[in-house]
């Protein structure tokens, strides 16, 4: 018989990753009284801070919202209707369902909003929502990259309505960002596409199998963009583009191409989603690692004026290559001073 204490806790329907860094309090205040209560959204909070001054955000941000606040010293399970805030020693990551902290114990820049994003990309895929709000530099771009790769939503604050727009100015250039608006619109913008998201009770619009309309798109997406669509699988389309569907707020195919037929960006837009690949900098850690050891190997069997000859298949921008040319010019020692 199944007791109380055996019932595993409720999952939540999406995760939504919240970073923010200088400006990070205003903005925080503008976007908790909006964010969806009772939508089984969970929610996870990141500013960067310094590890030795302790935060105080979640007795400050209790008054800006109804959801339940908890800042955990130690790993918890992700509970559905819940503002997790991050300490500020700690960064986070998500791993299945639960919420994982690691110590910090260096002052200075932090990529903290990227390893939270990364963690739910991979965790949670499509399910996964980032928000990217005031702060300094880039962080979050990478993170918010892998989100969108993985059929995720990212939310930005409007660099104009930012104290300080750097990190929401870095994702708007990457054209990453699904909306961008004012910290105090993005609870709502959420509220809404909270009603498309894939859940317990709520499906995104379906695109019939066979309608004459899913072609009509395709050579409309290609005489505004030039590129042949129909190289990609069917079913990866047809997930983009009812992502798309849902950012609209297109209920109907049709309507989605009365949107695309009328907008000078949207077809742009879904050329850029459909080439974004999975990509980083020693991205498999076990295959470079065996890598490592082999190009050690083989560069020590060659003689000087003998070629090495790689190829990179694929290398769509630059990562895998970069990554490989390092082991190599780490293999060679003090002997690449002499190539």
């Amino acid at each position: 018989m199944q007791t109380e204490s055996d019932k595993k806790p409720p999952k939540p329907d999406c995760v939504v990753g919240i970073g923010a860094s200088a400006g990070g309090l205003a903005a925080f205040r503008a976007l908790l009284p909006h964010l969806p209560v009772g939508s089984g959204f969970s929610y996870v909070l990141v500013q960067h801070m310094d590890p030795d001054y302790p935060s105080t955000l979640n007795q400050i941000l209790s008054k800006s919202t109804s959801l339940r606040i908890e800042m955990p010293t130690h790993d918890v399970p992700l509970l559905p209707d819940q503002l997790y805030i991050t300490p500020s020693d700690k960064d986070c990551t998500v791993v299945g369902n639960e919420l994982r902290f690691k110590s910090v114990d260096h002052i200075g820049p932090r990529h903290s909003v990227d390893g939270l994003f990364a963690s739910l990309a991979e965790s949670v895929g499509r399910s996964a929502v980032g928000i990217v709000l005031s702060g300094t530099g880039s962080d979050g771009c990478q993170g918010a990259h892998l989100i969108k790769a993985a059929e995720g939503l990212v939310l930005v604050q409007d660099p104009a309505d930012a104290q300080y727009p750097g990190m929401p100015t870095a994702i708007f250039e990457a054209r990453l960002a699904d909306v961008i608006a004012p910290a105090a619109r993005l609870g709502d913008e959420l509220r809404q596409l909270a009603e498309w998201t894939v859940g317990k009770k709520k499906v995104l619009p379906l695109i019939p199998p066979g309608a004459d309309d899913f072609d009509t798109l395709l050579q409309l997406f290609r005489r505004k963009t030039g590129f042949a669509f129909e190289q990609y699988k069917e079913s990866t389309l047809r997930r983009r583009i009812e992502r798309r569907m849902v950012v609209n707020k297109a209920e109907r195919l049709e309507d989605y191409i009365a949107i695309v037929e009328a907008s000078s960006t949207e077809a742009d837009i879904f050329l850029k989603e459909i080439q974004i690949s999975v990509t980083g900098f020693f991205r498999e850690e076990h295959a470079f690692e065996a890598l490592r050891t082999a190009l050690k190997v083989i560069i020590a069997k060659k003689e000087r004026d003998e070629a090495l000859r790689i190829w990179v298949p694929g290398c769509a921008t630059g990562e895998e290559a970069f990554s490989i040319a390092t082991l190599v010019a780490e293999a060679l020692g003090s002997r690449l001073s002499r190539v």
